[in-house]
């Protein structure tokens, strides 16, 4: 069909740039860990998008401590990260208080206006896989340019964001003998 308008200019369409946000997931309230278990959520964060859709590649990631940690450990095992509850990374031994990379592929695409749920789990455990049972942690997320909008392809700034401080916890169990039972 012919162009029947009166001013016979053709208009452009501009897409902006998307843009996320990143802070602490609201419903992740826990404090502590429990020493020596497996697969602990160290840091809970929630990302928005808006703009446009937004896919974030990578994170860069920092498992930090809080409090001394004991055993004395320089490592903490199998940290992974989950995207709306399903793992996208593999475990890796992570050096505490230094940034390492986790890389998403396209695990994390958050569309325009919604939300995603981005939690860093790992194994209460050190490099020797000693149990940890006391210390402090908590996960941060280096500002960092490795997200791009999906339709105006800009690249898109990662905020800086911190975590939960969460707090090693153990307990001692004492088991007892029950009135009117006996040993088999």
């Amino acid at each position: 069909l012919p162009f029947t308008g009166s001013s016979g200019q053709a208009g452009t369409i501009t897409i902006s740039g998307g843009s996320i946000t990143i802070s602490q997931n609201p419903a992740f309230t826990n404090s502590s860990l429990i020493g020596g278990s497996s697969n602990q959520v160290l840091g809970s964060f929630k990302i928005n998008a808006y703009g446009e859709d937004v896919k974030v590649s990578y994170l860069k990631l920092t498992v930090g401590t809080t409090s001394v940690v004991a055993p004395t450990t320089t490592k903490l095992n199998n940290v992974t990260v989950y995207v709306n509850g399903g793992a996208v990374t593999s475990g890796v031994q992570a050096t505490l208080n230094s940034q390492f990379s986790a890389n998403l592929g396209s695990n994390l695409i958050i569309p325009a206006g919604s939300s995603a749920i981005v939690e860093v789990k790992g194994d209460l455990t050190n490099e020797n896989n000693q149990n940890i049972t006391v210390g402090g942690f908590q996960v941060a997320i280096a500002t960092a340019s490795d997200a791009q909008g999906m339709y105006s392809y800009n690249t898109v700034t990662i905020p800086a964001a911190s975590g939960q401080n969460l707090s090693v916890s153990t307990g001692n169990v004492a088991y007892g003998a029950t009135a009117g039972f006996t040993a088999a």
